[in-house]
């Protein structure tokens, strides 16, 4: 998701100036108070006159966001699938390189996403910096890395860094799951 908006926030009958951030997983509030509300910690959530109300374990949130905040709402009650976060749609044909999740495989196939020769979309499981030297024969494809989090053995940093020695430009980063998260690299254009 990663959406950010300056906006006020009121918590505990105190009122906050800051920056709201939605994520995949969670809000964020950073100003004079730093929040994050964790998405499975909400227990309600109502958007009404451009106020966003979160109701979670630790008391309400308030967030003042104006048109964005019936957005919002959807967005936490409706949170888009891994293949919609992948662009992936009927008809899209991708190829694998790696140990895919068997689950998203099946996603993809249920919405109509086509395993190929010559696929559109490539997605790299890269479990380790060794997995990265793939990229290099990628440069014409739209490639996702789908890499571990937290761990020394690849990180973010690695991730981009070999993307952009293949020449690739990055332009998108989501969280896969709990334990991963994905980076889209494109070929430059023109």
């Amino acid at each position: 998701m990663g959406q950010e908006i300056e906006c006020q926030m009121e918590f505990n009958g105190k009122r906050h100036s800051g920056k709201a951030l939605l994520e995949t997983n969670e809000i964020v509030f950073r100003g004079d108070l730093r929040l994050k509300i964790a998405h499975a910690a909400i227990r309600e959530v109502g958007a009404e006159a451009g106020q966003l109300r979160i109701c979670f374990d630790a008391g309400t949130a308030v967030f003042d966001l104006g048109k964005a905040a019936p957005k919002w709402a959807d967005k936490i009650l409706h949170p888009p699938s891994r293949v919609k976060k992948f662009g992936i749609k009927n008809g899209t044909t991708f190829g694998c390189i790696g140990a895919i999740d068997a689950d998203f495989l099946q996603e993809i196939q249920e919405a109509g996403g086509v395993e190929g020769d010559s696929p559109e979309l490539v997605l790299l499981a890269a479990p380790d910096r060794r997995a990265l030297k793939r990229l290099a024969a990628l440069q014409d494809r739209t490639v996702w890395v789908i890499y571990p989090k937290g761990i020394q053995s690849i990180t973010e940093g690695d991730v981009l860094r070999a993307g952009r020695e293949a020449g690739l430009v990055d332009i998108k980063v989501v969280g896969f799951s709990s334990s991963h998260t994905a980076l889209k690299f494109t070929p430059p254009r023109g």
